[in-house]
């Protein structure tokens, strides 16, 4: 009964818009009404914790080791990011992980040790679940439904409902607005990336040619190296651009929110992965 009477409040409330034919559960209803951002109970991740670990005592380790030894000249990768990265935003700094070795001083070491024996033997008790027994079948229900790509779940543009529509739909929906030719201008077949890509890099050519840029402000952004050919790293390569489509359900009434509805649809661009996304970022 609980579970109906919230499902009833989240369809009747709007924050969750059924636009499919598909039966939907109850205890999937009122899952989804937790709105995009619910974390259900995360189990503990032993190899998670072991390189957390790891990565936060080699940083641990050399830093300590530059306050006792100051005298000493630090080469430490560690330092050297910091030097490199002076004055980048945090989103654009390069980080090297690697393993705490030994700093030859017993007693950082003995500590190291024993945090990292700790970490190895952990195991933390089991938290309680934040769903309800219904409620995990719920999740089950809506994670086989993702799996198996019948249907999508899809945030609305504005007040932050979400909406269950057939994939096919919503599909066509985004067809349509794509050749609509008032709105979007047909680019050709051939992809416009790495002619994108090469242009900005020319450009930070130049920049660093005329003094502009500095070298290693030239390679932490855009990953041009001395010889000015650009760098293999995968962190400087564009990603595959992609859109999503959010439903304009607030332009509709809420009688007319039923399958088959025709509903605005707002086309919203990833530029995260763009070539110019660094760049963006540090200007």
């Amino acid at each position: 009964n609980r579970i109906e009477r919230l499902a009833s409040y989240a369809l009747d409330s709007g924050s969750v818009v059924l636009l499919t034919d598909k039966l939907v559960p109850s205890e999937a209803v009122v899952v989804l009404a937790k709105r995009v951002g619910f974390s259900p109970t995360a189990k503990h991740n032993s190899l998670q914790s072991k390189v957390d670990a790891c990565v936060a005592m080699s940083s641990l380790c050399n830093k300590t080791s530059k306050l006792l030894k100051p005298e000493e000249p630090n080469t430490s990768i560690d330092d050297k990011e910091d030097e490199d990265a002076e004055g980048l935003p945090a989103s654009l700094r390069l980080h090297h992980f690697s393993v705490p070795s030994n700093s030859g001083d017993p007693i950082i070491d003995g500590v190291k040790d024993d945090i990292m024996t700790f970490v190895d033997q952990l195991k933390p008790a089991r938290l309680k679940s934040n769903l309800t027994s219904l409620e995990q079948c719920g999740l089950s229900w809506i994670l086989n439904e993702v799996k198996k790509g019948d249907i999508r779940f899809v945030k609305a543009d504005k007040g932050g409902a979400l909406c269950v529509i057939d994939s096919n739909t919503i599909r066509d929906m985004e067809v349509d607005k794509l050749c609509d030719g008032d709105v979007f201008e047909c680019l050709g077949e051939s992809d416009p990336i790495p002619g994108v890509s090469d242009s900005l890099l020319e450009l930070w050519r130049h920049g660093e040619e005329d003094g502009y840029i500095d070298r290693d402000t030239s390679y932490n952004v855009v990953g041009l190296c001395e010889s000015g050919r650009p760098s293999t790293s995968p962190v400087f390569k564009a990603g595959i651009p992609y859109y999503y489509g959010l439903l304009k359900v607030h332009k509709l009434d809420k009688e007319k929110l039923k399958p088959g509805a025709n509903i605005p649809l707002r086309l919203v661009n990833d530029l995260s992965q763009s070539p110019t996304s660094r760049s963006d970022k540090y200007i």
